[in-house]
């Protein structure tokens, strides 16, 4: 065995990436538990809802704004698609431009899942410090714009 496996393990135990995914894998797996009962995963009610903040959205903006890829993107929205829950607009002076609104059915799913994403919060508030947790993502947000911007 290598003489440097406990400097190893420590590092591995202070690293900031493996215990960021180590608390988004769980808070993602409370928000999934709840969101069940309305047929939606956590990732699908965050979209819904930055759909429905800014409609119409244009799909490049969404991303922007969940510091999502496009594929993640494109890929989340056509599944919100499939489900009926969302649709998509040509951009009324370039057709290429995608705007997205929520249908009917998914602000209803939304409102519906509304007093499930209550009581998930009320469990990670139990769990974590939520006001420290949404700092932690102002900054993380502000950093991906720049990153982009340098890129």
């Amino acid at each position: 065995m290598d003489d440097n496996f406990d400097s190893y393990q420590a590092r591995g135990r202070e690293c900031a990436f493996a215990n960021a995914k180590i608390v988004g894998r769980l808070l993602g797996a409370i928000y999934d538990d709840h969101f069940r009962s309305v047929g939606l995963r956590a990732s699908q009610v965050a979209v819904l809802w930055a759909i429905w903040a800014s409609e119409p959205v244009v799909m490049a903006r969404l991303g922007e704004h969940l510091a999502l890829d496009q594929t993640t993107t494109s890929r989340t929205v056509s599944n919100l698609r499939r489900l009926g829950l969302v649709q998509v607009q040509a951009g009324k002076h370039d057709g290429r431009e995608r705007k997205l609104i929520l249908t009917s059915e998914g602000k209803s799913k939304l409102v519906s899942a509304l007093p499930m994403w209550e009581e998930a919060q009320r469990e990670i508030s139990g769990l974590f410090d939520v006001d420290r947790l949404r700092e932690f993502s102002r900054i993380a947000r502000k950093t991906h714009k720049q990153r982009a911007v340098k890129k």
